[in-house]
């Protein structure tokens, strides 16, 4: 099982206005026994999610792979620019049954990825296999007068009144975010296999006379009368990973197995009458 985002720009932006109307997922209700719903709103440039998988159950075994990958690369140069987004936000639907499993995802800005994020997966079991999930940015900005906004990144999730809710809401807003391999109610069983994650982000930014305000990323998290496994995240600015972070997770590693995370943020700014708010 393979599953690949690429983005390329190489872009140059000289006397340039760019304006967003802004991305919206609404989620529906449920009056049913199960209710499962993903909902994922994008806003910007080069915002990937890939391979989050929601309600799902995995089984690699005989020397089997399972890879997640997604890649941003941009190289950007902006010159008397003007960038103002119009937000993302995804809002969840509301259940009155037994199991809520919902994940909500929210992207705005520009090389966002959220990869391999499993909510709900059940048993993932791997025999002598291997599962990798992968996320990068790349950006080489320099940026000279230019005007950066952003309309911020919301993510809101549902409630159930009759049962228990597995829910993970994820918000991103700015500039390289990178969500990887986030686990939310799993369990997961490796025997002579190898697991990995990386997460990456590179900027080498130089900012003169730039003015970069961020529009904000929040969420918020559903409520249950039951059980609750929740997992909210939200990310804002510039180059930030949440990586390999799980919850409720149980692991069962034998045989030689191994897990590996990684995650790296490069920045090596030069900033010169510039504000980020």
């Amino acid at each position: 099982m393979e599953s690949q985002c690429s983005d390329r720009d190489f872009t140059f932006s000289k006397y340039t206005f760019i304006k967003g109307s802004g991305a919206r997922a609404e989620g529906g209700s449920s009056t049913a026994s199960t209710a499962q719903e993903q909902n994922i709103a994008q806003e910007g440039r080069q915002n990937n999610t890939c391979t989050n998988l929601n309600s799902a159950i995995l089984n690699v075994t005989g020397g089997g792979r399972m890879e997640g990958r997604c890649k941003n690369r941009d190289h950007s140069l902006s010159k008397h620019t003007l960038i103002k987004g119009g937000g993302a936000r995804s809002e969840g639907g509301s259940s009155t049954g037994i199991i809520a499993r919902q994940q909500y995802i929210a992207q705005v800005g520009r090389q966002n990825n959220a990869c391999n994020n499993f909510n709900s997966s059940g048993d993932i079991d791997v025999t002598g296999g291997r599962t990798e999930a992968g996320c990068q940015n790349r950006d080489h900005s320099f940026s000279k007068h230019t005007y950066l906004k952003g309309g911020g990144a919301h993510a809101e999730g549902g409630s159930s009144t009759g049962g228990s809710v597995e829910q993970q809401n994820l918000a991103q807003e700015g500039r390289q975010n990178n969500a990887c391999n986030n686990l939310n109610n799993a369990a997961v069983t490796v025997e002579g296999s190898r697991s990995g994650v990386g997460c990456k982000t590179a900027d080498h930014s130089a900012n003169l006379h730039t003015a970069d305000i961020g529009g904000g990323a929040e969420v918020e998290g559903g409520s249950s009368t039951v059980s609750l496994f929740q997992q909210n995240i939200a990310q804002e600015g510039r180059l930030n990973n949440t990586c390999a972070n799980p919850n409720n997770l149980t692991l069962t590693a034998t045989g030689g197995s191994r897990s590996a995370t990684q995650c790296s943020a490069v920045d090596r700014s030069t900033n010169i009458g510039s504000v980020n708010q």
